[in-house]
């Protein structure tokens, strides 16, 4: 009997030291690789991004690589999402880069992301589901790129126009296994051939033509229905069996519930306001300050919602962020169909105040492809830009050119 409980002692003492040594290695580990900053820990903390990347270009030394189709673009971020995550999780120590230096990264192994918006670096990290660490930029794009053997994090800062540099402790052989990848080399940037003069030095473009289908705009099903669905409803916080209806004289059904309407109207628009009270609760009374980056990713979920409940089409992305009277939070989302922003107006426009959303326009639409138009080439597309300085940053974009058409073009911006 005695020799049994020995050995029952032996066997516990055993687990337990195991335990403590695995703990021990753990905590040698990097921080982005044993995910110690996460917000909420595990993958649970992931939160899914509120905008997404205009263009992505795979660096690898020998030339570079775009998705071009919207499969290619999902591939593609299904590789960054772990080499991304630990140098956005683990980015430490900040220095200064010349614009020089910052386009020999660009040279590869280097994966660069570009965004429709200008977005804090804290949001970004929020995004990989780590917490505020200190770093204050704001950027339109940033690259994950190798030097001396170490990742490096590397973007302007758009509140000031510096080019910045963060050492992370993120994996470099992940960065070169990926760069190294068989991935086409369909891709230039702007100082990689003098026939670009008049596109930015650091914008990738495409050297071949791009395939974009235009698109037929037509009103969502529940317009030709005369009502919105119960669920749409609940989306909004109304109540589908207590709120009264009415018809305005234009057309426009107005659904009420306390201090809250929602109006449709004949085109199919939803606009929502709220006179007094709370509205469409998003967090707590008084936790709105501090938080923004809960208040996006928030606001980013109700109206994705809202989005599938009416049956539109595309994906919203995040567009603008601006803080206006009394703290009030305004977002502004734009559609992406198939990787391609639409333009002109926004898809969803929302304001915050106190962690509730008070004021929410939603424009949903159905969207059926049409005829292809092929988009030019980098050269020929560099040809037909203004000579005059350099700068331009061409995109492909959706217009609306009749009552219910959306032509794809090449959109500049400086």
């Amino acid at each position: 009997m005695l020799e049994r409980v020995k050995t029952a002692v032996l066997v516990v003492l055993l687990a337990v030291l195991l335990l403590l040594a695995y703990r021990s290695f753990e905590l040698m580990l990097p921080e982005a690789q044993q995910g110690g900053t996460e917000a909420s820990g595990g993958d649970e903390a992931l939160v899914t991004p509120a905008a997404l990347p205009l263009k992505i270009a795979l660096c690898t030394g020998s030339g570079t690589y775009m998705p071009l189709s919207d499969t290619e673009r999902d591939e593609l971020m299904l590789q960054l999402e772990r080499i991304t995550g630990e140098a956005l999780g683990s980015a430490g120590e900040r220095s200064a880069l010349t614009y020089e230096q910052y386009l020999t990264l660009l040279r590869g192994p280097a994966v660069l992301l570009v965004y429709d918006a200008e977005l804090p670096f804290s949001l970004l990290r929020a995004w990989a589901g780590y917490e505020y660490a200190g770093i204050d930029a704001v950027v339109r794009s940033y690259a994950v790129a190798e030097e001396e053997g170490k990742v490096i994090l590397a973007f302007r800062d758009e509140t000031t126009g510096a080019y910045t540099r963060l050492k992370t402790a993120a994996d470099p052989d992940r960065l070169l296994r990926l760069c190294t990848a068989d991935y086409p080399r369909n891709a230039v940037f702007g100082f990689e051939d003098e026939r670009l003069a008049s596109i930015a030095p650091d914008e990738p473009v495409p050297v071949q033509a791009l395939s974009v289908p235009v698109l037929r705009v037509m009103p969502p099903a529940f317009v030709a229905a005369g009502e919105l669905p119960r669920e749409l409803l609940k989306g909004f916080s109304l109540n589908p069996y207590l709120s009264k209806v009415y018809q305005e004289n234009d057309g426009t059904l107005v659904y009420v519930e306390d201090y809250s309407a929602l109006r449709m109207t004949p085109s199919g628009a939803l606009r929502y306001r709220v006179t007094t009270g709370r509205g469409i609760e998003l967090l707590g009374i008084g936790e709105q300050s501090g938080n923004t980056n809960e208040v996006i990713a928030q606001a980013h979920e109700l109206v994705t919602s809202l989005w599938s409940l009416s049956g539109a089409s595309g994906t919203l992305s995040l567009r603008q962020i601006t803080t206006g009277k009394n703290n009030a939070l305004e977002l502004s989302f734009c559609v992406v169909y198939r990787g391609v922003p639409v333009s002109d107006s926004s898809a969803a426009y929302l304001i915050v105040r106190d962690g509730a959303v008070s004021y929410l326009d939603l424009l949903p639409s159905v969207l059926t492809e049409q005829s292809v138009v092929e988009m030019l080439p980098a050269d020929q597309l560099a040809a037909a830009l203004p000579e005059a300085g350099r700068g331009a940053r061409p995109a492909v974009r959706y217009i609306q050119t009749g009552a219910d058409v959306l032509m794809p073009v090449y959109g500049v911006v400086k």
